[in-house]
């Protein structure tokens, strides 16, 4: 059985699409009697005052027992709302964290390809993965 949302995408019963429209015009009605919810970049273009609404509306949903993947670029944003985070790197799962036992620096260094803290400088450590990478994109191309 589907139903469709008020942002005209056809989804099961179950789940529920959401995506900001234009100036935050986001509506959540509905959201509420889904068991998971897939937010993409939901804060995007939207003002401060937007920004705080749909942040509630995604902890109430949480709090209510719903699932809530969250995809974001803002690390604030997602450390502030997620229970856990999930990097990934060139496709692959880097690690997973508790967002109250991480921080920015550590996630930082999973974006990077980097699952556990060098010893040596930061930067080195990431030039070396990049390297890596390309030298495996290259293998692959050549």
């Amino acid at each position: 059985m589907t139903q469709s949302s008020p942002w005209r995408i056809e989804a099961r019963a179950l789940v529920t699409l959401a995506i900001p429209m234009i100036a935050g015009n986001v509506a959540w009605s509905g959201i509420a009697a889904t068991d998971l919810l897939l937010v993409g970049q939901p804060t995007r273009g939207v003002d401060i005052g937007a920004i705080e609404f749909i942040h509630q509306q995604i902890v109430s949903l949480r709090e209510a027992g719903k699932a809530v993947l969250l995809v974001s670029v803002e690390l604030d944003e997602i450390l502030s709302l997620a229970d856990r985070v999930a990097v990934m790197f060139d496709g692959v799962i880097m690690g997973e964290r508790r967002a109250s036992e991480t921080d920015e620096k550590e996630l930082g260094l999973l974006m990077a390809g980097i699952t556990e803290m060098p010893d040596k400088p930061i930067i080195d450590a990431v030039e070396e993965q990049l390297a890596a990478k390309e030298a495996r994109e290259a293998k692959q191309h050549g």
